[in-house]
């Protein structure tokens, strides 16, 4: 039977869950029984009316399903949650089971928390599983953080269960934020760490270079290693100063050449931008060679703004000429950009 998307999806979306919204053609079915928005369609065949068993009008007060007692629905699903999640798990259309799981997660993770964490301890739809995971996080990291990292684990290895982690990653410990990160492969560290390296940075600068050092070279380890260079050598704030001398000393640990040019070459942006004078006698006591090239780099990109000249000079003692080229077409570039904004 097809029915458009009307009452249930558009309801719930005008209830701030805009994860249901959207047009076209959708049918929601429970084993052996369609599960839908409203009556069978008048253009249906006999059989399909008599195969109609229930619906969610059946379920759900119908005067709810008009979008302008949206709220009125949320609330109703916060005092029936248990019949939802029944309906959720007897449905055909897993899909549609996540996006409505979405929903009533989002109405019922404060008030039914208890109610929720056993519905994860006996789910098997493991896409289902992470969305109840994720509106579990914030309270149950905090009461039990060991627990929450074995769960997370539990979720399995999709995307769902991936994104999982990385959002657990933000509410744990050190402690425990190193054991899931032990605990995963190396592509999601690399992949989790290039999203979390900054925020990690800004509390353990050390631990996440250690953690980044380890990782096989790949483009979301130069990530990570990137937003660690930011934070540590330029970004102070109430958790640290900045600290970029010891920020350009730990990326010369890192053993790939190229990620460790890349990564000096933002610590010494960073640097730069705050404290020229110190990061240039920084750079005068490196031998030439690659490292001293990139740290140049980095400079160039933070004086092309506010001083060429001064960057011009820098760019000039580049020993590659590929990279003094670059170097000095950066400037060219940043120059020209700023005449054409102030016209």
């Amino acid at each position: 039977m097809v029915l458009t998307r009307h009452s249930w999806l558009e309801v719930l979306a005008g209830a701030g869950l805009a994860v249901l919204a959207g047009t076209g053609v959708i049918s929601f079915r429970l084993a052996g029984r369609p599960f839908t928005s409203g009556p069978p369609s008048p253009t249906g065949s006999s059989s399909e009316v008599r195969n109609v068993r229930g619906t969610i009008a059946d379920e759900i007060p119908r005067h709810l399903l008009a979008p302008e007692n949206a709220v009125q629905l949320a609330r109703w699903m916060e005092d029936h949650p248990g019949q939802v999640m029944d309906q959720i798990d007897a449905m055909e259309d897993r899909e549609q089971a996540a996006l409505l799981t979405k929903a009533l997660v989002k109405s019922i993770q404060g008030p039914h928390y208890d109610l929720l964490l056993n519905w994860l301890t006996r789910q098997r739809d493991k896409p289902v599983a992470a969305l109840i995971f994720r509106g579990l996080i914030p309270r149950l990291a905090g009461e039990n953080p060991e627990h929450c990292v074995a769960l997370a684990f539990g979720l399995g290895d999709g995307e769902d269960a991936r994104n999982a982690r990385d959002e657990l990653f933000f509410f744990l410990p050190l402690d425990q934020r190193m054991r899931l990160l032990n605990q995963q492969n190396p592509d999601e560290r690399a992949w989790l760490m290039s999203r979390r390296a900054y925020a990690f940075g800004d509390r353990a600068p050390d631990l996440c270079l250690q953690v980044i050092r380890d990782l096989p070279k790949s483009e979301h380890a130069g990530q990570a290693l990137e937003g660690l260079m930011k934070v540590w050598a330029g970004g102070a704030n109430v958790w640290h100063l900045a600290d970029p001398v010891s920020a350009v000393k730990g990326v010369m640990t890192i053993p790939d050449a190229e990620m460790k040019e890349n990564g000096l070459r933002v610590a010494m942006s960073e640097w730069t931008r705050t404290d020229p004078d110190l990061a240039a006698k920084w750079v005068n006591l490196l031998p030439s060679g690659p490292d001293r090239d990139a740290a140049i780099g980095g400079m160039v990109n933070s004086l092309a703004v506010k001083d060429p000249e001064r960057a011009m000079e820098w760019a000039g003692t580049i020993t590659d000429e590929a990279s003094r080229s670059k170097a000095m077409g950066h400037i060219r570039r940043t120059v020209s950009d700023k005449g054409r904004e102030a016209q």
